[in-house]
């Protein structure tokens, strides 16, 4: 037997016997007025109840004790409750919890996990970081399969590296531009979502998401970035000097755990459908300047990397 208890995720406010609120957090998105318009006056005791772990059979006996004028379909409330995320099984790992929490059954974030591929690439530090996050996230308790490859040779990628992704996240603790580019061209030709995850000195770069065919592509995030900056010859420079970085040299592990948390949080939020954070914008965390910026990414008409994949421009005058 099944036995069930509050999602600890939740905070729970008595507002009478028959109305409860419940939320995430005072400024969460996520809030309801659980109530019972029956007015049994025993909605609040039963969610108290629940704060220790039951069953059908316990709460059924529970239920004939503390209101025996009260016919109380036990079977049908819990499975409503669990359904809608209030109640879990009791022992559920809370990663798992948690995500289906922060995404609702509505949007049934196990059935858009299960099967989904997600490809970690990258040899450094953040790349492990991210990995390993991601093997916590709940992610992997809900069917989805995590696959850890190294980076390629700018001048040499496989196909076979997109092959059977539902998304390829490329995490590098320096940004190459050369290597991205390549990528960007192996997963339009694949048409295989990814995800670019970089440090630039003291910032970190988390996305955009680019959905070939859908959104724009890294070619068109890299020219609306040197477009946006003052120092574009000194940028440039940067970039494409083959001795700009020096030794190579790990980030700070604070600065890795929030960039790769950051990368998660978009990771999931891609796979279960949701329109967040990395979704046509790139996130910048300048940890100089303990900023967070958000750079949204707009297509060309006439891009040279995708646009050869869209309809043909039309003049809009004909």
């Amino acid at each position: 037997m099944t036995l069930y208890t509050l999602n600890p995720h939740l905070r729970f406010v008595r507002r009478t016997d028959d109305e409860v609120l419940i939320s995430r957090g005072s400024r969460s998105v996520y809030a309801e007025l659980l109530r019972d318009d029956a007015g049994g006056g025993i909605l609040a005791d039963l969610l108290e109840r629940l704060r220790t772990c039951a069953g059908e059979d316990e709460l059924a006996s529970w239920a004939r004790e503390s209101a025996p004028g009260v016919s109380l379909d036990v079977p049908a409330v819990l499975s409503h409750l669990a359904q809608r995320g209030i109640v879990v099984p009791a022992g559920s790992d809370p990663a798992h919890t948690h995500l289906r929490t922060v995404f609702p059954a509505s949007s049934a974030p196990d059935d858009a996990l299960r099967d989904s591929v997600v490809t970690v690439m990258g040899d450094g530090t953040l790349a492990d970081t991210l990995a390993g996050q991601l093997a916590t996230s709940g992610a992997t308790e809900a069917g989805a399969t995590l696959r850890r490859v190294p980076a390629p040779a700018p001048d040499d990628v496989p196909e076979e590296l997109f092959t059977g992704a539902t998304l390829v996240v490329v995490a590098l603790d320096r940004p190459d531009s050369t290597l991205l580019h390549a990528l960007n061209d192996t997963a339009l030709r694949g048409k295989t979502p990814w995800l670019p995850v970089y440090f630039d000195g003291g910032e970190g770069v988390i996305g955009p998401t680019h959905v070939p065919g859908e959104s724009a592509c890294h070619l068109e995030f890299e020219l609306l970035t040197d477009s946006s900056v003052g120092f574009t010859g000194h940028m440039l420079e940067l970039r494409h000097a083959r001795d700009a970085h020096g030794p190579a040299a790990t980030p700070p592990p604070h600065q890795v755990q929030i960039v790769s948390g950051l990368a998660v949080e978009a990771v999931v939020a891609h796979l279960v459908g949701s329109d967040r954070i990395t979704s046509g914008r790139a996130v910048r965390f300048d940890f100089e300047r303990m900023e967070i910026d958000y750079q949204d990414v707009m297509r060309l008409p006439r891009c040279p990397a995708c646009g050869p994949q869209r309809a043909p421009y039309r003049n809009p005058f004909l």
